[in-house]
């Protein structure tokens, strides 16, 4: 009975993590391409580290293997693209993220980033001025708000707000090539069913 018990609390444990993908069909195919910027198929040809986190280049060496990747396109089904490399992105990683394989195409689709923000409250360089808290008043120290962005992670018009503080690291990627940002419910292998609907 205890073994039992233990299989279901797993069971149950994992199903709350997992990610759920909305269903892609024939009869919805054409909204789900109205709500991306690109479709392509492209190669990985290199992971995307700006920050040298030691754990991703280990697990690119040894496993070959990304969350955030370099991709050379091969083919354009959606958006205009200036560029044959293109960077995929899935920050912040989550349950809905995948690892991609060097050397292998995939089917991308996804939003284009046009920005980053750090939202971290304690960056005063995107949260306004803090007041000197001496003043004639002796009042408490006012943060200005007019300059503070949405809630962390999220992406909004083209612009991913995150909390963390190397955005500058990744806009100065935006200045070479396209980012695009994706997930497992938008990116597919090359020869899965859902993403052969939308190329086809």
């Amino acid at each position: 009975m205890r073994i039992l018990l233990l299989f279901f609390l797993i069971i149950l444990s994992n199903n709350s993590f997992a990610c759920e993908c909305s269903e892609l069909n024939k009869n919805n195919v054409n909204e789900f391409k109205a709500n991306v910027d690109y479709i392509i198929i492209g190669t990985v040809i290199n992971q995307l580290n700006p920050e040298k986190t030691e754990y991703l280049d280990y697990n690119w060496e040894k496993e070959k293997e990304a969350y955030d990747i370099i991709v050379k396109v091969k083919k354009v089904f959606k958006g205009s693209i200036q560029s044959d490399t293109l960077y995929i992105t899935q920050y912040p990683n989550s349950n809905c993220s995948r690892t991609f394989s060097a050397g292998k195409d995939y089917i991308f689709t996804g939003k284009e980033i046009k920005k980053f923000i750090n939202t971290n409250i304690n960056s005063k360089r995107n949260y306004g001025k803090l007041h000197d808290p001496i003043s004639d008043s002796d009042s408490i120290p006012i943060v200005e708000m007019e300059n503070i962005p949405p809630p962390e992670y999220k992406f909004e018009r083209g612009i991913l707000y995150v909390d963390f503080e190397n955005t500058d690291q990744w806009n100065l990627l935006l200045k070479k090539h396209p980012m695009i940002l994706t997930n497992q419910c938008y990116s597919y292998n090359i020869d899965d069913e859902l993403g052969q609907v939308l190329i086809r």
